[in-house]
């Protein structure tokens, strides 16, 4: 397993309640705090990582990050593995001891040399290795590499937020993904869940930035791209989902991703 590129790299300083948007990309992606709190959530995982904590999961995971304490700093990395099958959906976290944090440090001066300071975007990849003059990446990749293959092969236990509004938005999610098949409404999901809708919309709040029914409405929707991706027609996936109709159906994907399922495949070929 070979770390093969780095496309973003950025140093973040927040202060606590800082949030980032939750999104997904087709990349790894590495947080290692290296002062204060970060809380990350990767779908309905919540987990508070420390100073010196190291985490990273693999593409097309759900997340977003939020800040618990004023002058939380930690890095973000983007970037792909030649062989990441077995790392598919997984999450890995590590506590790294001082000597790997010095290798972090290391690998902070050599990234910043090939990544734009204003938006993170940086071009390091595994054919500046082949070159007959080593450039600035090599060391960056080789630096990135150490410390996944530390943590795969030593990897520690999540730490995962027991905060109420943590346990509350895990519960959710949990009776969320139980009933793909339906259409839950706001005030069903607390009652399953056991708490007032207040409460709920509270938690979906903090720990992933989105109101309750868009999120639900979001898992229905990859469940439908992963039907339609393996071979069932619009109308069995319509009707797996809950829906009336396919006409219905259709209405609803379009409504939450732009297009009509047809249309979204014949333009997203590689999506899947």
């Amino acid at each position: 397993m070979r770390v093969t590129y780095i496309s973003f790299f950025y140093y973040f300083d927040v202060n606590r309640d800082h949030f980032f948007e939750g999104h997904n990309h087709n990349t790894f992606e590495a947080n290692i705090v290296l002062k204060g709190e970060l809380e990350v959530t990767i779908q309905n995982n919540v987990i508070k990582l420390t100073e010196g904590d190291m985490i990273f999961w693999a593409a097309d995971m759900a997340h977003n990050n939020r800040a618990l304490l004023d002058n939380t700093q930690f890095i973000a990395v983007h970037f792909g593995l030649s062989n990441d099958a077995f790392l598919k959906k997984n999450i890995v976290f590590r506590h790294l001891g001082r000597d790997e944090m010095s290798t972090v440090q290391l690998f902070i001066r050599e990234a910043k040399k090939s990544s734009s300071p204003k938006n993170g975007l940086a071009d390091i990849s595994m054919k500046q290795r082949e070159t007959e003059k080593p450039r600035d990446g090599t060391a960056a990749i080789s630096l990135l590499e150490s410390l996944i293959l530390l943590s795969v092969e030593n990897s520690h236990n999540l730490q995962l937020s027991e905060d109420f509004s943590a346990q509350i938005f895990r519960r959710a999610f949990a009776i969320m993904t139980a009933n793909l098949h339906r259409e839950l409404s706001v005030p069903e999901i607390a009652k399953l869940a056991g708490v007032c809708q207040t409460t709920l919309k509270k938690a979906f709040s903090l720990h992933s930035g989105k109101g309750v029914k868009k999120y639900y409405n979001e898992l229905r929707v990859e469940a439908a791209k992963n039907m339609l991706a393996n071979g069932k027609n619009i109308t069995e996936t319509a009707f797996a989902l809950g829906f009336s109709s396919s006409s219905y159906f259709s209405q609803f994907f379009k409504n939450n991703t732009g297009s009509n399922p047809k249309d979204y495949l014949k333009r997203n070929p590689g999506a899947f």
